[in-house]
Parts: structure tokens; C-alpha cells; sequence
């Protein structure tokens, strides 16, 4: 399955990169086969909440195992954190093509996973061992979730999360260092949001050209790194970029802008940065 493009729009909130279409709201209904049925559906309900899975996703198959997976881990923040986002994976990515069943998944079921919702749900955090701490998680999961249902996930996780670790752990310190610097204080208990927030706007109102898209580092030199837009094949030079951090083949998902008079293109606000391989599982749309 193929991610839908997303861009920014300035605002720090992620909008599809498509034609407005006309609003669709699906229905479905579900029929009670008595109290005890009903008792069981509030009690996974509850249960599934704990760690934001949409109602949508308990009528699906996977529901019941998220539920005995959380009723075994208890309040353990770490497992809690992975199934948010493997619910989110479930609801949010791949929206109404769900697969029918755990052995009905495909292997990009898991590399997108990895690749694509993990990198956009990641946390910001002081002690960056986000991917860490959701690559264990995962391989966790996926033993208990063989031995549970009878399926065979495992040796191919396990393999992807190790070659995903070290990109990962790439990305993530990249972006806790991009969010940092155009907020300072936001692992501060006096952090001020709206304050930080206007200080960013002013100098993103400065520039006479902003654009926002998905770019993959084509090079990297010194502090200077050259991108090209997935939308356009366009290419941009951006200063003050922190080249340690950054290796070719990384997406980099936000806005640059140029001010006038100027060079080198800026980078003015990050959504997500991803490995490599999640280019193959993005769709650029009309």
C-alpha cells in the first residue's frame, strides 16, 4: 500500500496534497448477540481507549488482540505507547483497506510501519530512544502475536527493525533537533507555545517564497545540503543545516523558505523525517 503525500500549510498541521473531494461519511452498525456480547464490546472499548484506538477499529480483527496484548502488558507506558501507534496504524493509515486478517498482511504491512507511521507519530524527547524503545516493542509484539495466533512474523520483523535501527535513530535526532531549534524552550516547564510560535511566524513571513513538500537529501557538504522536491524534482540548496545529523537518501518533510536577495534556501518548520526506504510508500497525488 502506498502513503498518501502530505505537505504543511504553515499551520503545523498535516493536509493532503489533493484535490478537495466531496465529503464521504461511512456507517457501519453492529448487532449485539445479547448482554454478554455487549458486555465484552464495553470492556474492550475501555480497554482499547487507554491507548487511542479509534471506535472504528474495534468492529476490525485485530481489535480483540490489541485488547489482550494491553491486558497483559497492564499500564506499561512503552507498550502503550507501541499499540497508539500500531492502532493509528491500523485506523488512520490505511483508513478502510485493512487487511482482513494478521496473515492476510502484507510485508509492506510492516515496512510501512516502520518506515512511514512510526517516523510521523514519533514523540519529542529529551532522551531520544524513541525508536529504540518502539523497535523492541514491536518485536515483542510480533513473538507474542505468533505464539498467540499461529502466524509466522517474526524472523521478518525482526530483520527489517534491525536494518531500519540506525536510520531511525538517524531521523529521530534530527528531528529533535529541528523542533528544538524553532522551539527552545519546549522541553521547559515554562515553555510559552504561542510566544515561540510568533517568533517563528515573523521570520516565516519574511520570505518571499515559501514552499511545502517532501524533499530526499541528495547531498551533504559542510553545512550546506542539497535536496530535491518529491512533487516537483526540483532541487534547493539549504544553509545552516546541521550535516552531522543528516545523511543522503533522508526525507525531510516540512517548509523552506528564501527571503529576498538571498541564496541558499532556509528550513523553516519540520512535520517528519523518514529513512530512505520510505520513499517507496509514498504516492504523490494530482
Amino acid at each position: 500500500m502506498k502513503s498518501k503525500f502530505f505537505y504543511t500549510n504553515g499551520t503545523g498541521k498535516l493536509h493532503a496534497h489533493e484535490k478537495e473531494k466531496p465529503l464521504e461519511i461511512k456507517v457501519r452498525s453492529y448487532t449485539f448477540n445479547g448482554p454478554e456480547d455487549r458486555q465484552a464490546m464495553l470492556e474492550k472499548l475501555h480497554i482499547c481507549s487507554q491507548f487511542d484506538m479509534r471506535y472504528r477499529g474495534l468492529l476490525e480483527f485485530y481489535s480483540n488482540d490489541l485488547a489482550a496484548y494491553k491486558r497483559k502488558k497492564g499500564s506499561g507506558k512503552h507498550a502503550n505507547e507501541f499499540l497508539r501507534i500500531l492502532a493509528k496504524h491500523f485506523t488512520d493509515h490505511l483508513e478502510d483497506k485493512c487487511p482482513s486478517s494478521w496473515e492476510a498482511c502484507q510485508p509492506s504491512f510492516w515496512e510501512e510501519l516502520i518506515h512511514i507511521t512510526f517516523p510521523r507519530l514519533m514523540k519529542i524527547s529529551t532522551k531520544q530512544r524513541e525508536s529504540e524503545i518502539f523497535l523492541l516493542q514491536l518485536n515483542r509484539f510480533v513473538r507474542w502475536l505468533d505464539q498467540r495466533v499461529g502466524t509466522s512474523w517474526y524472523e521478518l520483523v525482526k530483520q527489517y527493525t534491525e536494518t531500519a535501527k540506525p536510520e531511525l535513530i538517524m531521523c529521530e535526532r534530527l528531528i529533535n533537533y529541528l523542533v528544538v531549534r524553532t522551539y527552545p524552550s519546549i522541553h521547559q516547564n515554562n515553555w510559552n507555545f504561542k510566544e515561540e510560535r510568533a517568533a517563528n511566524d515573523a521570520d516565516y513571513n519574511q520570505c518571499t517564497t515559501v514552499i511545502d513538500s517532501v524533499y530526499q537529501v541528495e547531498e551533504v557538504c559542510d553545512n550546506i545540503i542539497t535536496v530535491t522536491d518529491l512533487d516537483t524534482s526540483w532541487s534547493y540548496k539549504l544553509a545552516n543545516m546541521p550535516s552531522r545529523l543528516i545523511s543522503t537518501g533522508m526525507l525531510l518533510q516540512g517548509s523552506i523558505g528564501k527571503k529576498r536577495g538571498d541564496y541558499y534556501w532556509n528550513w523553516l518548520g519540520v512535520s517528519g523525517v523518514y529513512p530512505a526506504k520510505a520513499k517507496n510508500h509514498f504516492t504523490l497525488a494530482d
